[in-house]
């Protein structure tokens, strides 16, 4: 992971502006130090109002990365229930506001996740906050189960961002990558390749080139072109992915471990059965040690290394993954996950 250093006169700004890029990496230890160096740098001083409760909200959202929801929820409200005007705080409220409907998202409690964001979509004068606020509506549509809806606000947000601005704007890539998300969750698997590759092209279009985003939209596209059957296309891109999400995040990362995963099971698409085992291998191994070798995420794993193994005529080690996963999602209280139900048709398969 890329340690940033912080000088000790480093300004607030710029203090805030490196805790959103540990965000961004997920290194939340680094996130916590930079944005609490900030606020007690706004502590008692001359600083202008809107910078410090710029600060409150970046505290909250790292709160709520962290899990500390309730700390999260408290800091969005205040925030916006702000009094001053002006074009930057209504933005800021609007971020507020947009955040609590996240964190009720990510809860689960999407009746209310729903009223905030639409409340967002109220208040938001921009088209960039509109398209925000629009964008995570989609969001919270489809984790509740309606597609349709998330479609429409998806849409909606691409066309506020496209009509509203000369150049690509940078949240139209976070908005074409959620279409193909959407896409490829029912089947319209060259709809989802496409809107992929545009994420991707904006994402490069606009951001600096070791902005982690690229990185994730990069998985995204091999996401859709694994499970379109372009196995090959998923390779090429992998080939100069796994080196470069080593080398911003380390050996023994997450999203090591998901590139590794993708790269395991793209070979798999495209036959090459040595590399594939070799690759899920070594992803077991990083997911056993970011989250402990009972967790969900192996089960994945474990089912595609068993079909590998099985394939390749290894009956006894193929069936032994398989049965891992088969055992984690029963402990983890979903037998009934599609992983579970490819891997009972493996071994159906295999004769076991």
């Amino acid at each position: 992971m890329t340690e940033t250093l912080i000088a000790p006169r480093t300004h607030p700004s710029e203090l805030l502006a490196i805790a959103m890029r540990h965000r961004a990496d997920g290194d939340l230890g680094a996130a916590t130090e930079a944005v609490e160096q900030a606020c007690a740098a706004l502590e008692g001083g001359d600083h202008e109002p809107i910078l410090v409760s710029r600060a409150r909200l970046v505290r909250g959202m790292v709160a709520a990365d962290r899990g500390e929801h309730v700390i999260a929820s408290s800091i969005f409200s205040c925030v916006a229930r702000s009094a001053s005007t002006g074009t930057a705080w209504d933005r800021l409220r609007v971020q507020a506001i947009v955040a609590q409907g996240v964190l009720l998202r990510q809860r689960a409690r999407h009746s209310e996740s729903e009223r905030f964001l639409r409340r967002a979509v109220r208040l938001a004068r921009e088209p960039d906050s509109r398209a925000q606020a629009h964008n995570e509506l989609g969001l919270t549509h489809r984790r509740a189960g309606r597609p349709r809806r998330a479609w429409v606000s998806f849409e909606t947000a691409r066309r506020l961002l496209e009509r509203g601005y000369v150049l690509p704007h940078p949240e139209l890539a976070a908005v074409h990558r959620n279409l193909s998300g959407l896409a490829h969750a029912h089947g319209d698997l060259t709809s989802a390749v496409a809107a992929a590759r545009a994420a991707l092209a904006i994402r490069i279009g606009t951001c600096a080139a070791d902005d982690p985003m690229i990185l994730a939209d990069e998985e995204a596209l091999v996401g859709v072109l694994v499970a379109g059957g372009r196995a090959d296309e998923a390779l090429a891109v992998l080939e100069g992915l796994l080196p470069a999400v080593e080398l911003r995040y380390g050996p023994y990362h997450r999203e090591t471990a998901a590139v590794l995963h993708n790269f395991g099971a793209a070979a798999l698409r495209a036959g090459d059965l040595p590399r594939a085992e070799a690759l899920l291998t070594r992803c077991l191994g990083v997911k056993g040690r970011v989250f402990g070798v009972d967790h969900p995420e192996l089960a994945g794993t474990h089912c595609h290394l068993g079909v590998v193994l099985c394939t390749a005529g290894d009956r006894i080690g193929g069936a032994g993954h398989l049965r891992r996963a088969l055992a984690i999602l029963r402990a983890a209280g979903d037998p009934e996950h599609p992983v579970a139900a490819r891997c009972r048709a493996a071994l159906s398969v295999a004769g076991l």
